[in-house]
This record gives structure tokens, sequence and C-alpha cells, in this order.
């Protein structure tokens, strides 16, 4: 019996059932007011591009989320859960490294 990717790739969709759905982060460092959003996101997810486009400012996002709530300079930016459950956060970035 062979699946086809659609099938696949539907399996998948369906065994995410808890963790970030979708990130958005506005009027913070390199985001205007327009904002960026990272949505449909799975499990694990790897987060890369050139210099200035938002990866440590993704991450800060996070740890600031998982260590103290949303800061005021985040205020604009949003995390939605699958399910409206929220999980531990752990962010393993340069930052982390040097602690």
């Amino acid at each position: 019996m062979s699946v086809n990717s659609k099938d696949n790739k539907d399996k998948q969709q369906q065994n995410v059932s808890s963790g970030i759905s979708q990130i958005s982060l506005k009027k913070v460092a390199t985001f205007d007011e327009n904002g960026a959003s990272f949505e449909n996101l799975k499990s694990i997810n790897f987060v890369y591009g050139a210099n200035g486009s938002g990866k440590t400012t993704t991450s800060s996002f996070l740890k600031n989320l998982a260590e103290n709530g949303i800061e005021d300079k985040f205020a604009s930016s949003k995390i939605i859960w699958y399910n409206n459950e929220s999980l531990k956060i752990e962010v393993y970035n340069k930052q982390f490294k040097e602690e």
C-alpha cells in the first residue's frame, strides 16, 4: 500500500495537537506595524535567515515570554497555542550558549 504526499501531509497536521501554532511580531526591532507572522508551526521548527531578518528578536520574544510574560517592548506581538494550551518554552540560542 502506498500513501501519497498529500495524505502524509494531512496526517502530519492532524498529529500536531499541542505547541505553538503561530507567532506574530509587530513594532519591535526590525518588525514594523505590519509585522510578520510564522504560521502553521510544527513540534520542532528551525529558524534561519539573513542578518537583520528577526531571528534574534523571535528567540528573545519566546525567551522573554517563558521567563517573564510579555514585556512592554513585545506588547504588539503575540503567540497562539494549539488548543489554547500553553506549554513550557525552551530557547536554545546564542544567549543560551553563553549562560
